[in-house]
C-alpha cells in the first residue's frame, strides 16, 4: 500500500469513520427529550470501544504495510 502523509492508511480512515459516525449518531440520540440514563450509559460505553478502534484501524494498516 502506498505512504499516506499522517502515516494511517485505508484501514485507520475506515475504522476513523465508522466509530466517529457511530459516536455521532449516539450524540445525537441523546439530545433528544426522552433521553436519559440508559442514553448517557450508552453513550459512555461507546466512547470507551471508540479509541480500541481506531487503534485496532493503525494497527491493521501497520500490519498490510
Amino acid at each position: 500500500m502506498g505512504e499516506h502523509p499522517l502515516g494511517a492508511g485505508i484501514a485507520y480512515a475506515l475504522a476513523a469513520i465508522g466509530a466517529g459516525a457511530w459516536l455521532l449518531v449516539l450524540a445525537w440520540r441523546g439530545m433528544g427529550p426522552q433521553a436519559g440514563d440508559a442514553t448517557a450509559r450508552r453513550y459512555f460505553f461507546a466512547t470507551l470501544a471508540y479509541l480500541p478502534l481506531l487503534v485496532a484501524g493503525l494497527a491493521i494498516d501497520r500490519a498490510m504495510a
